[in-house]
């Protein structure tokens, strides 16, 4: 496993650039960019955890698309309806 040191400031910037555009996607284009410590962003630490847990999942191979278990063909689908995203619109 790849060990990070999170105190990088390319990994911080490049930490805070994914949850600037999460946080949008979430609360708009128009919304101001709050400061980490903002309640406003305990939505997108939620979804960001939970875009986090999927990848982790899939990577571990607990998630395998061509299985008809629930679990792995509705979660992506059900978090992607809280970003307000449909599948298709994802990029290939």
């Amino acid at each position: 496993m790849t060990q990070f040191d999170f105190n990088d400031p390319d990994l911080v910037e490049q930490k805070h650039w994914a949850l600037r555009a999460l946080d949008r996607g979430l609360r708009g284009q128009d919304a101001r960019l709050p400061d980490s410590a903002d309640p406003a962003l305990v939505p997108s630490y939620a979804v960001w955890s939970l875009v986090h847990g999927y990848k982790s999942l899939a990577l571990e191979g607990a998630i395998d698309e061509d299985t008809s278990d629930p679990l792995t063909s509705d979660v992506l689908p059900a978090m992607l309806r809280l970003l307000d995203v449909s599948p298709t619109d994802r990029d290939p």
